[in-house]
């Protein structure tokens, strides 16, 4: 065993300090699977309750830290820390996570240098995985070492994360399968965390709006066995006196509605809810990422799109808040929704959509289904489309085509990003092993070990080739996550 200062840890927990605390400790019980028991525990410090193993066999410490800092270091980091005295060595790089106090968003239960856990209430915990590298989260297959990394599959598991990090300034991204994501490189300084909420429930759009209120309340509940986060109403017109936002004569519009959590697979929704003949959603399969990911980018195809068939929104804010927005509150556009310059929405963790029955929509679906496979690299390691479609310029449709000398010609753009880049001759091009897909011009995809600086610099030479070919700005319709 090691001992630092009055803490006693396995030794193949690593270095972890504390400040020294006097007095006595007296013994606490231990519970779970204990790999060894504290005999002690600091009078008004660190209450240690025992050691134990999560699901993967990670050892653990558990109890909750005291008001004052406690510095969580790598095994890898170097030299232990000044045994004894509270004093602590710089550390010799690797990760530092600094937790200053007692959190209130979920308390830290546990810590080593490569994981966490923060506490969701009855008994219940989630555990943040440090050092874990962004390409296993990722449809690029791209991205370094997090910070911290951890997959929510409830609610208030999202909303414990979420007030936890918010109360102890630690930064955060959510994100759903990472299938619209170019992550750095160097990896992301702060906590990722997967949205894995995949409830759903389905009922009819003729049932009134109170009973559908209560049900979906108590569906909310059971997914997140018992959500702790704090409910609010949002302000402004997207404000509702009820979760859904709709009347009851608004519902009854729609012939069945479908609530479903953010972390829901939205191919899987699409082509679950065709095959029950309803429509709305047909576009959805064969689509990578989530609801959340779908609603946050409006996103569509087939001449539809996500905000067609929404009704409801349920997001938390960054101090883990509970919010409902409706649809009629809100403004979506082509590839964008209010939440993308939302402050107070850090996650899309519920929907609801309006579905119309149709004998038609499986039917519909499987052509869409079939045509991109036809017509895209979906086994190839990509995000999807790559740039959006150019809009026409102001009074002009379709746009018109600038040659290279900056005359106007008689010919006009295609009305497609792929159907450009393809006209600029640039399928097959490469950069490091990012390559634009010689299935379609759109899709930049990761044919090997490729880098973030080697996708940077192929998405680069795109706009500039076809900037300098048809005077058109390419924007792009991924995310960047930034390391800081």
């Amino acid at each position: 065993m090691n001992y630092l200062g009055n803490v006693c840890l396995p030794k193949n927990l690593g270095s972890v300090s504390f400040p020294s605390y006097p007095g006595n400790f007296p013994r606490i019980h231990t519970l779970g699977n204990v790999f060894s028991s504290f005999p002690k525990a600091p009078a008004g410090g660190i209450e240690i309750t025992h050691v134990a193993a999560d699901k993967a066999g990670r050892t653990l410490i558990c109890g909750s830290y005291p008001p004052v800092s406690a510095h969580l270091r790598n095994r890898n980091d170097g030299a232990g820390e000044s045994a004894g005295t509270g004093g602590r060595r710089k550390p010799v790089g690797g990760r530092t996570g600094r937790l200053g106090g007692r959190a209130t968003g979920g308390r830290v239960m546990g810590g080593r240098g490569d994981a966490l856990a923060v506490e969701v209430g009855e008994g219940r915990s989630v555990v943040l995985e440090g050092g874990r590298r962004l390409a296993e989260v990722g449809t690029w297959g791209i991205g370094g070492p997090a910070d911290w990394l951890v997959e929510v599959t409830t609610v208030d598991e999202m909303a414990a994360v979420l007030k936890f990090c918010h109360c102890n300034a630690i930064r955060t991204v959510v994100i759903g399968k990472g299938s619209n994501c170019l992550f750095d490189d160097r990896g992301f300084k702060g906590c990722v965390i997967v949205n894995r909420i995949a409830y759903k429930r389905v009922e009819q759009g003729e049932q009134g709006e109170q009973g559908e209120q209560g049900e979906k309340g108590a569906d909310m509940q059971n997914a997140s066995k018992g959500s702790t986060a704090s409910s609010s109403s949002s302000s402004s017109s997207s404000t509702s006196s009820n979760s859904n936002g709709r009347s009851t004569s608004q519902a009854s519009a729609y012939d069945m509605l479908v609530h479903v959590g953010g972390g829901y697979p939205f191919n899987l929704l699409g082509v679950e809810c065709s095959r029950e003949g309803l429509s709305g959603l047909e576009f959805a399969g064969g689509i990578p990422g989530t609801v959340g990911g779908a609603v946050f980018m409006n996103a569509g195809a087939d001449g539809q799109e996500t905000a067609d068939s929404l009704l409801a929104v349920d997001v938390l804010s960054p101090a883990g808040a509970l919010l409902s927005f409706s649809r009629s509150g809100l403004a979506f556009a082509y590839r964008h929704s209010p939440f993308q310059h939302m402050p107070d929405c850090a996650a899309i963790v519920g929907a609801t959509f309006g579905l119309k029955r149709s004998s038609e929509a499986r039917d519909r679906q499987r052509r869409y289904m079939d045509r991109r496979r036809q017509s895209q690299p979906i086994a190839d390691r990509s995000v999807g489309c790559i740039f959006r479609n150019p809009a026409p310029p102001l009074g002009s449709s379709p746009p018109t085509l600038l040659a290279a000398g900056g005359a106007s010609a008689a010919a006009t753009l295609p009305a497609s990003a792929g159907a450009l880049i393809d006209r600029a001759g640039l399928k097959g091009l490469r950069v490091g092993d990012a390559i634009v897909s010689s299935m379609h011009a759109n899709f930049l995809v990761n044919d090997g070990v490729c880098s973030s600086e080697d996708m940077e610099g192929l998405i680069v030479e795109v706009k500039r080739r076809v900037r300098e070919e048809f005077g058109v700005e390419l924007v792009e319709e991924v995310r960047r996550i930034p390391y800081d």
